[in-house]
C-alpha cells in the first residue's frame, strides 16, 4: 500500500530539495500543500518513480485544463482543423520540429524546399529498398492515425528524459500558442512579424517552472 506525506508550508519555502531524502525513504508519493500570498491554498503531488520525484499533478487552478483540449483549442480557434489533411504537409512541419531539436533553424522561405526535399529523400529511400510501401488499401483507419499518435507517445518520453513534468509543459506551451497572432499561408499558420501592425506580444512560456 503507497505511503503518503502531507505537509503544509508557505510558498516561499517550498523546497524540494529539502525533503528529498525522507520522501525517497519513507513514501510513495508526496502531496505538498501550502498557500500563496493571496490566501489561494494550492498543492503539488509527486509521485516517486526510480529514486526520483516526478510530478503527478500541477497547482489546481491548472489542474483544471485539460493539456490536450487546451491544444485542440489552438487549433479549433485558427480553423486549422478544417484545412485539408495532406500526409507530406504534416511531415514537413513535424520534420522542421525535429531540425530545430537537433539544433538547427529553417527560415520559413525554405517551407516548400524543406518539403520537396523530404519526398525526394522518401523516394531515394524506397528507390533503395530501404523503406518499403504500406498496402494503399490498408492506409486507411489505423495505420493513418497510427503514427501521429506514436509521435505523441514518443514525444512525451522525450519530455521526460529532459525531466520536465509532460502535463504542466504542454499547458505552457498551449498558453504561448495561443497568444500568438497571425494567419494561414499555404495551409500553415504563421506568426505575425514585429513589422506588421497586427502585431501582439505573445506570451512566452516559461519552462524553468515545469523543471522537475
Amino acid at each position: 500500500m503507497s505511503k503518503k506525506l502531507e505537509l503544509l508550508v508557505p510558498i516561499e519555502k517550498l523546497d524540494i530539495e529539502e525533503f528529498q531524502d525522507l520522501i525517497n525513504d519513507k513514501v510513495d508519493e508526496f502531496s505538498w500543500e501550502f498557500q500563496t500570498t493571496t490566501g489561494e491554498t494550492v498543492d503539488i503531488v509527486f509521485v516517486k518513480i526510480d529514486n526520483y520525484l516526478k510530478e503527478y499533478s500541477t497547482r489546481k487552478t491548472e489542474a483544471t485544463k485539460c493539456p490536450i483540449e487546451e491544444m485542440m483549442l489552438y487549433q479549433s480557434e485558427r480553423g486549422l482543423d478544417k484545412l485539408e489533411y495532406n500526409p507530406l504537409n504534416e511531415a514537413s512541419m513535424v520534420f522542421e520540429e525535429i531540425l530545430e531539436s537537433l539544433g538547427y533553424n529553417l527560415d520559413k522561405s525554405n517551407r516548400e524546399v524543406l518539403k520537396n526535399k523530404l519526398l525526394t529523400f522518401t523516394n531515394n529511400l524506397y528507390v533503395e529498398n530501404i523503406i518499403t510501401e504500406l498496402d494503399k488499401s490498408e492506409y486507411t483507419g489505423h495505420n493513418r492515425i497510427d503514427p501521429h499518435l506514436d509521435q505523441i507517445e514518443l514525444n512525451i518520453g522525450a519530455i521526460m528524459k529532459l525531466d520536465y513534468a509532460v502535463s504542466a509543459s504542454i499547458l505552457e506551451m498551449a498558453k504561448e500558442i495561443r497568444s500568438r497572432k497571425g494567419e494561414i499561408i499555404n495551409g500553415k499558420f504563421e506568426k505575425f512579424t514585429k513589422d506588421d501592425p497586427r502585431y501582439e506580444e505573445p506570451y512566452k512560456a516559461d519552462y524553468s517552472k515545469t523543471k522537475l
